[in-house]
């Protein structure tokens, strides 16, 4: 894993004022509410569970909440723990967010509904790390569960200036990022990604997202897995 005693509240560096709520990522919205976009659709019910991996401002859990499912997640370290849980109160969300990792996550077999893991696969030290993020997301999920999972593709700013180390390894290059010198598990290519996903999971698919900003183009891969 990546270096955790970076992911301390002064680097975190949150700021949320006071009953402003954050938005979702787009994508997950798109992924996961409406059938206009990937084949394997399936529906957020009230009662549902839903767990994120690296909630952190727990703006992902919001249409999940709102749809009246019970929401959970979980940071890596006591300090992200902390700062989730006072952006979820900050938010009125109620949700149920505990220490844990894409590999270690505190829940019981087949759990539930929908898991999402936005950006943290790539925080693995090695692809068998990643493996073995993905071996456990699907142990927690329900049979017939979803699993949405982004990471950063090639030409996102974070990846193209990171010096490549070998397959998958990658060494973060932005300088003032509080990350940088860190070991990062990028795929190498949308295929990679892919056929990484196929190891774990019978029911994949996969999309890619590029946004061309003048000074810090962005990529994400992102996979829709059913268990």
């Amino acid at each position: 894993m990546a270096n955790t005693a970076l992911w301390n509240k002064k680097e975190l560096n949150y700021q949320i004022a006071e009953h402003k709520r954050h938005f979702p990522t787009e994508f997950v919205l798109r992924a996961l509410l409406s059938p206009a976009y990937f084949k394997n659709f399936k529906q957020v019910e009230h009662g549902q569970t839903v767990l994120d991996i690296g909630c952190l401002y727990a703006n992902n859990l919001v249409p999940f909440v709102d749809r009246g499912c019970a929401a959970f997640g979980v940071e890596v370290t006591e300090d992200g723990v902390i700062v989730a849980r006072e952006n979820a109160a900050q938010q009125n969300i109620e949700a149920h967010i505990e220490q844990g990792t894409n590999s270690a996550l505190p829940f019981d077999d087949e759990f539930f509904d929908f898991v999402l893991s936005i950006n943290t696969i790539h925080y693995e030290d090695n692809k068998d790390g990643v493996i073995a993020g993905l071996t456990e997301m699907k142990r927690v999920l329900k049979p017939g569960g979803c699993l949405l999972i982004s990471t950063a593709g090639q030409e996102h700013n974070f990846v193209s200036t990171a010096q490549k180390n070998g397959p998958n390894d990658y060494t973060v290059q932005k300088e003032g990022d509080f990350r940088c010198g860190e070991h990062f598990t990028f795929f190498d290519g949308p295929e990679d990604f892919k056929n990484t996903l196929n190891d774990v999971f019978d029911k994949t698919e996969t999309a890619v997202i590029t946004e061309s900003y003048p000074q810090a183009p962005l990529q994400f891969y992102i996979g829709k897995c059913i268990k």
